[in-house]
Parts: C-alpha cells; structure tokens; sequence
C-alpha cells in the first residue's frame, strides 16, 4: 500500500487536468468571440486564451493575459447575450466555472491536507 501522500500527489494531478480542460472550455468561447465578433474582442483588449492563440497575433503576452483575466471574470460572472443566445458556448461556460471552481476547491484541500499529514 502507497503512502497516502501519493494518493494525494494522484488526486492533485487529476484535479489539475480538470482545471486544465475548464480553461479549455473557456478558450473555446473565447475563439468563438475573435471569429464572430471580431470587434468586441478588439474592445476586449485583443485577448489570448490560456493555451489559444489567435493566427494574426493578438495583444502582447502581459497585456493579452490582463485582457484575458479581465474577460475571464466578466463571462464567469455573467455570460454575455450572444453567448446566452447559443446553448452550446454556455454549457461551455457552465462547465469551465464548474471545472475551474471544483479543481480550486480540491487543490486547496489536497494542500492542507499534505500539510497536515507532515505535522503529525
């Protein structure tokens, strides 16, 4: 039997593949938004998604990634209409905030966790 330590190495990785695919999910809104609305994504700050691109280039990294956080928050708090419009990009939503939320959460518990297991 593995020392529970390595169960818990186990379940961080796993919970850091879901918070992976949940940035996923949101990349694949975000692409959406530079192919449909190339405007608002203008007015957005030209962002990149945490592992999208876009093929012209988009923002430089640090402003990129500042418009991209700034984005994050907005549609993980309230979709915008054009995404509420369309069923699949907020399922897609839904499940990134579920994803990123639960990978939190699990991350935190799994560090105290470890913590605690090397004080006693």
């Amino acid at each position: 039997m593995l020392p529970p330590h390595y169960y818990l190495i186990m379940v961080m990785a796993v919970l850091t593949l879901i918070l992976l695919r949940g940035r996923r999910f949101f990349d694949e809104v975000l692409a959406v938004l530079h192919a449909e609305r190339p405007d608002e994504w203008d007015a957005a700050g030209r962002p990149h998604g945490f592992f999208w691109q876009p093929e012209e280039g988009g923002a430089g990294f640090f402003a990129g990634t500042r418009a991209r956080q700034a984005l994050f928050k907005q549609y993980m708090r309230e979709p915008p209409e054009w995404v509420q419009a369309r069923e699949p990009l907020l399922l897609k939503l839904f499940w990134a905030r579920v994803y990123i939320l639960f990978s939190y959460l699990g991350l935190v518990a799994a560090g105290i966790t470890i913590v605690v297991l090397q004080s006693t």
